[in-house]
């Protein structure tokens, strides 16, 4: 049961990193259009994606931390 936690924490883990980068290499997108256009919004859309970005890290901390938990549960037994 330990083990199965591990693996969908663990595949948690990889799907939220994959997010961040996507999410943050939209927003590095939207910059430089707007660098380019110097069109506002652009940089408005850059910083809301780098938000949300953030709010995907301290997701990704605390299933760091859970997976930690677990893998020294497991280790305990």
């Amino acid at each position: 049961a330990v083990c199965d936690e591990i693996d969908e924490l663990k595949k948690k883990k990889q799907c939220l990193e994959n997010e961040v980068q996507a999410v943050m290499n939209s927003a590095d997108e939207f910059a430089e259009q707007a660098e380019k256009t110097h069109q506002l919004t652009w940089i408005s859309k850059s910083n809301s994606l780098r938000r949300s970005a953030k709010d995907k890290t301290s997701e990704l901390k605390v299933i760091d931390q859970q997976l930690e938990q677990k893998l020294l549960q497991m280790k305990n037994c």
